[in-house]
């Protein structure tokens, strides 16, 4: 038993990393994207969290992946999302 537990936290684990190397150069982009990102037009704001909500839904642990990426604005996305939410 708790070696089928390890194999599959160790697995999971594993999926994190290949999506940190499969994914770094768009959240690479992203960070920086986001980071300098600003509008005052509802419908662009919701055009680009589409966009970045179309790569981020792939990951397996959304949360692990993103803290892999060193200032990555996490409050940044939180709010976009809340305002595209409250905006639908």
């Amino acid at each position: 038993m708790m070696v089928a537990k390890y194999f599959l936290i160790s697995a999971y684990f594993q999926q994190i990393e290949e999506d940190v190397l499969q994914y770094s150069k768009a959240l690479t982009d992203m960070r920086t994207t986001l980071s300098f990102f600003q509008t005052k037009d509802m419908n662009e704001l919701l055009e680009f969290h589409k966009k970045l909500e179309s790569i981020l839904e792939h990951l397996t642990d959304e949360t692990q992946v993103l803290s892999r990426f060193e200032g990555f604005p996490t409050k940044k996305l939180k709010t976009m999302r809340t305002a595209a939410t409250l905006h639908s």
